[in-house]
Formats: structure tokens, sequence, C-alpha cells
């Protein structure tokens, strides 16, 4: 059963900026009684029953979206040339996946070429990636601050510079190139801490300007130039691109990160946010007021607070092994104004929206399988850096399909594809071999290579 204690307050700065803080009922059945009733009300008021002034506006927002000169933008001179550049680029990323696929498997941060720069974007990658990144910037403002993308369509979690694992992906379970009905969203955290930073941004632009709606970038809490600063981004662009150029292209990148949309909205019916929903008391139609650039000091701002959290909350899991007794909002270790929010939040939040699933991405887990089904099957994590950390994790991406069901109604389907962690299949090969007695695999070719010495 549920306490009947209430839960802790938020701080006032957080009070201020993400409205109510929701608490504890007195007993279970009043929980999961003004729970249910929240959701119904929820319901009611997302099919516009009692709200036609909300109605009203939307309409209007809607139509000033489609007024924006996203066209003129996309149908450029300028973007239709490298389009023909970024499609090259695609190209050449897919056939290095293709090759990949075949070689034994890695960790990508015992992937090594040299060439690898000059194999993507040509001898010319310092001009390539600046052209890349200014029209991307570009493309990013003119589209809304909630991307909407359709089905099919596969939702990539944190990536963090791991460009072999991408490519992995590419072949396991398709690309754009090869599929023209497959859209893609990245659901943030694309840099920091992994060996392939440039690289991989260098590619997710180029399929951003080779597919301007098929291809959705949404920002994480690694979009962002502190955190670049401090875990890595920075400093791979010195290192690959010089200190001369390497800034230039380093403040490019930020004002591409200042443009990103912060949610994506999938088939009408699922919503990708990189960290969370906070205390869920905002609504998707707040998305489109959020400014362009948006910059670190606005996210931070307490009155911005539900920004933030977009980025930063997380979820209070249930299941099993967690505390049966919490729900609403509570602090968060991460500190700031995140939040953790229970099941309750979600399922209130999802009714209010008209939202059948959010995808948040943002935790990995030790020896986990990439993914995470949680609040009443209402929120799905995804994460799809493998062995993140030395976690150990397998790294997985979301299958969003539309089926008929057999009641003849369209049904949208949500599937994991995991591709398996590099370090549980070695401990496995080192415990058959063990079983076996005999050498795993990469010892025994390592003596055959190289002999046998006893040290002296």
């Amino acid at each position: 059963q549920r306490s009947n204690t209430t839960s802790k307050p938020l701080s006032p700065a957080r009070k201020n900026g993400g409205g109510k803080v929701l608490q504890r009922s007195n007993t279970t059945s009043n929980t999961e009684v003004v729970t249910s009733w929240g959701a119904l009300v929820g319901k009611v008021l997302h099919c516009k029953v009692l709200d036609f002034g909300e109605l009203k506006d939307k309409a209007i927002r809607n139509r000033l979206i489609q007024g924006q000169d996203r066209d003129t933008v996309s149908q450029s001179r300028m973007v239709f040339r490298l389009q023909e550049r970024a499609r090259i680029i695609v190209k050449q990323a897919i056939n290095l996946a293709k090759k990949l696929a075949k070689e034994p498997d890695k960790f990508d941060s015992e992937w090594t070429d040299q060439s690898l720069l000059t194999y993507l974007f040509s001898t010319e990658y310092l001009d390539t990636l600046m052209l890349l990144t200014n029209i991307a910037a570009k493309l990013l403002g003119s589209q809304p601050m909630l991307a909407t993308a359709k089905a099919p369509c596969k939702i990539f979690g944190d990536i963090h510079g791991q460009l072999r694992d991408l490519l992995m992906y590419f072949v396991a379970f398709g690309n754009p190139m090869e599929d023209p009905t497959l859209s893609l969203v990245f659901n943030g955290d694309f840099v920091d801490r992994g060996a392939h930073q440039v690289e991989v941004i260098g590619l997710l632009l180029s399929l951003k300007v080779l597919y301007p709606d098929r291809v959705w970038l949404v920002r994480g809490n690694h979009e962002d130039r502190m955190m670049n600063e401090k875990y890595g981004f920075f400093d791979s662009c010195l290192r690959l691109l010089g200190k001369d150029f390497g800034p230039k292209v380093f403040e490019l990148m930020q004002g591409a990160f200042n443009r990103l949309p912060v949610a994506c909205l999938v088939a009408g019916k699922i919503l990708c946010v990189h960290g969370g929903i906070g205390d869920g008391s905002w609504r998707l139609d707040d998305l489109r007021t959020i400014p362009r650039p948006l910059e670190s000091t606005y996210i931070t701002d307490p009155a911005n607070s539900w920004i933030f959290n977009i980025l930063w909350s997380d979820p209070i899991e249930d299941g099993k092994d967690a505390d049966p007794m919490v729900f609403g909002v509570h602090e968060s270790p991460r500190g700031g104004f995140a939040a953790r929010f229970a099941w309750n939040i979600t399922k209130t939040f999802c009714a209010r929206n008209g939202l059948s699933l959010i995808v948040r991405s943002h935790q990995s887990k030790r020896g986990s399988r990439g993914f995470d089904v949680m609040h009443e099957n209402t929120l799905v994590r995804v994460f799809s850096a493998r062995d993140y950390e030395g976690h150990g994790n397998d790294g997985a991406v979301l299958q969003v399909t539309e089926e008929t069901g057999k009641d003849g109604k369209l049904l949208l389907v949500v599937r994991p594809q995991v591709v398996r962690s590099v370090k549980k299949a070695r401990d496995e090969e080192l415990r058959r071999a063990a079983e076996e007695g005999r050498l795993p695999e990469g010892h025994a070719r390592a003596s055959k290579k190289g002999g046998h010495r006893t040290p002296r």
C-alpha cells in the first residue's frame, strides 16, 4: 500500500517556475481515485469540450508556423548544393557501416581510424563541417520548437560520440537512405565523452540537411556550452581540427545547438523529450513559445525551470524493486531545479495533452538492455550508446510503426531493437572458454601472432 505521508516539497525557486507540487493523498484509495479523475478530466479538456479558446489559439499558432520561411530555407540554392555534399557523406557512412559489420565487434573507443574525417567529409573537412553547421542552424531555426515526425520512425537515445554504435544501428535496423519512408528522431546528447564526437555530430547534421523533414535532432542537456567545455566536445574540436579552426567550429556548433527543438511529437501520440516532464504542469503548446536562440542563461533562469526539467529531470522508477509508496514530485540529486516525477505525474500529463507515451533518454543503467518501460506503460527510456562509461549496457533504439488491430483500428506499435554490449559478449566468451578449458578467441589469436614469453 502507498504511504499516507506527503512528498517533500520542491524548493521555492522550483515552485515559481514549475507550477504546483503534487503531494501524496491521505490514503491509497484516495491517491488512485485522484489520479484516475485527473486523467479523465485531462482527456476531456484535451478534446476541447470545455476549452474553445485554446482551440482557437492553437489554430492561429499552427497557421503562423506554416507561414514561416521554412520552404525558402530548404529550397535555397546553397542548401541544395550542400545536400549533394551531405548525400555523399551519408552514403560514405552507410558503406563504412556495412564494412564494420563484417568485422569482429569492439568498443567504440578501441576503433581508431586516422583517415575517418577525410573519408566522411573529404579532404576539405573543415569547410564541409562549417558549411553544414551554418546551414543546419538556419534550417533548425526555421522549424518549430516542437518538432513533428511521422511513422514509421526510429527513436535513438544518447549517442555521446560513439560513432561505431550509430553505424551499427544503420546496418542492423535500417537507415533513411535505403528506406525512403523512414523517419529518425535523435533524442539528445550527441556529443561529450565519446571517442568520435566531431564525426557523430557532423554525420547527424548531414542527415538533417539531406532529410530536413525526416530527421529530427532533439536537444539534450549536453547540447550546452558549459557541458561541452567540461565533458570533452570542446577538447575534441581542438584535437581534431586544430587550435585555429577548432574553436571556430565549436562556436558554430553552439549556434546550432541553441536552435534545436526541445521535443518531438511522433505520429501525434508519442512525445520525445531528453530528460522528462518535471512537475508536468506545462502543455505541449507551451513549447512553441520558447524563444530562439535558446541560451543556457535562459534555461537556468528560475522562471524557466520547466524548460530546464525537460532536459534534466528523471522519473521515479516503479516495478518490483521500487518503493510502491512514492508518488508526486521530488527533488533530484542532480541539483539545480531538476525534479524527479512519479507515475501519477506521467499519467496525468499524458491525459491532459492527448498522449499515449513519453519517450525519454538521459540515463544509462549498468548492465541494462538499453531500454525500460515504466509508469504503467506510459513512459519508456531508451539509451543508444553501448557500454557507456564502463556500464556494460546494451544499446537500443525504438521502432515506431502503424499497424491495423483486430478491430480494424490503427495502432501505434513501439518495439525496442537492441545491439548487445561488447562487454557482455566478451564476458560470455570468457565463461564459455573456461568451461571448455580453452583460451578465448582473442587470446588465442594474440598467442599465435606474438608467441609466448616467460617473464624474467
